[in-house]
């Protein structure tokens, strides 16, 4: 696999698309198209990125911007991880699974060849069974009861289906813990907001994180061309800690240059 060099990202208005867009226009990738469902406000552009706003839940226009910038690789990041007061389950099944089909609909149809997805570990559910240590290749099990959960699910039974329609279209899947980052913030980082963080009772309710940039040069590695050809899911860590409660956000920390968290937050993220 050649390095990228036409590359559209999906929510790249997005806290995580917006430092992958960033990173990208610094390395000097030949064409970068940021996507988002909003505009982007003129003083958050960078200069030679295309910024384009359209809905994933609508393909054609997808299609379109692949076929006018002649993208080579996607990195899907658009997803719904906090809902808004007014979203519901269907909207987030809508985003989620249909708009992750549109995008693999749009890619095929507009010869793209690779396409980089961000899961999450919380895709494997959460299970009393679960072993200590998952693995990229323990069983994807996400609860149905939690839409985040059964919707990674979903997308990854329907990448497994993709991976035999259309071969031709390469897959890397990272599958993200809880992020952190100078400026992130979300319904984990929400708990460590409180005066004590609440735990599942007889449960080690553990955490893994990752730094924001850990993600983001885990992208890049992948579109660099030194990634491993094949259709790939990462972590290249190996394991993963056991989501053996709803509050252990516990996936791949999906870093080709590893990190220990616990300089950061007192955690220690997956090893090898």
């Amino acid at each position: 696999m050649t390095a990228a060099e036409r590359v559209l990202v999906t929510g790249g208005g997005g806290y995580l698309g917006s430092q992958v867009v960033a990173a990208l226009a610094e390395r000097g990738t030949e064409a970068v198209v940021s996507l988002d469902v909003r505009e982007l406000p003129p003083e958050r552009r960078r200069p030679g990125v295309v910024y384009a706003a359209a809905d994933i839940r609508e393909r054609p226009p997808l299609e379109a911007l692949l076929r006018e910038h002649r993208i080579a690789t996607v990195v899907h990041l658009a997803a719904i991880v906090t809902p808004g007061k007014k979203a519901d389950r269907d909207f987030e099944y809508q985003v989620d699974v249909v708009g992750t089909k549109n995008v693999l609909d749009a890619c095929v149809a507009a010869g793209v060849g690779h396409v980089v997805i961000s899961s999450s570990g919380a895709a494997y559910g959460y299970h009393a069974d679960n072993p200590a240590w998952l693995t990229e290749t323990d069983a994807i099990r996400g609860n149905e009861e939690f839409a985040y959960s059964w919707h990674k699910r979903l997308v990854e039974e329907m990448l497994a289906d993709y991976r035999r329609s259309a071969p031709q279209l390469q897959q890397t899947i990272f599958r993200i813990g809880t992020i952190l980052g100078e400026t992130v913030a979300n319904q984990i980082t929400a708990l460590f907001d409180k005066p004590q963080p609440l735990a599942i009772a007889g449960s080690d309710s553990p955490f893994v994180f990752i730094w924001d940039q850990d993600v983001v040069g885990a992208i890049l590695h992948a579109l660099s061309g030194a990634a491993r050809p094949a259709s790939t899911t990462w972590p290249a860590t190996g394991r993963s800690r056991s989501t053996r409660s709803p509050r252990a956000w516990a996936s791949a920390a999906a870093c080709c240059r590893p990190r220990c968290c616990r300089r950061r937050c007192g955690s220690a993220s997956g090893s090898a």
